[in-house]
């Protein structure tokens, strides 16, 4: 079984399909992409692969680290451009 609740691209699309397929694995991810290989996945149905909208950033502290990092990384910028 994998549980990926990190970056979707941290996980092979075709050679986890291709695991699903021959080895029984079961897989869910948290956000996976809409390309081709991943609708592959989605294909082999919920029973065997689930992907979620991804969802992890979507708290109050995910959210304020992330304004201040984009705000810090701003004023750095500004600092030095002048």
């Amino acid at each position: 079984m994998l549980v990926n609740t990190a970056h979707p691209g941290l996980v092979d699309p075709a050679a986890l399909r291709e695991a699903i397929r021959s080895r029984g694995v079961r897989a869910a991810v948290d956000g996976a992409r809409s390309d081709p290989a991943w609708a592959a996945l989605a294909d082999l149905g919920p029973e065997r692969f689930l992907a979620t909208a991804g969802s992890a950033y979507d708290t109050v502290e995910a959210n304020l680290s992330a304004s201040r990092s984009a705000a810090a990384g701003l004023c750095d910028a500004l600092d030095d451009s002048g």
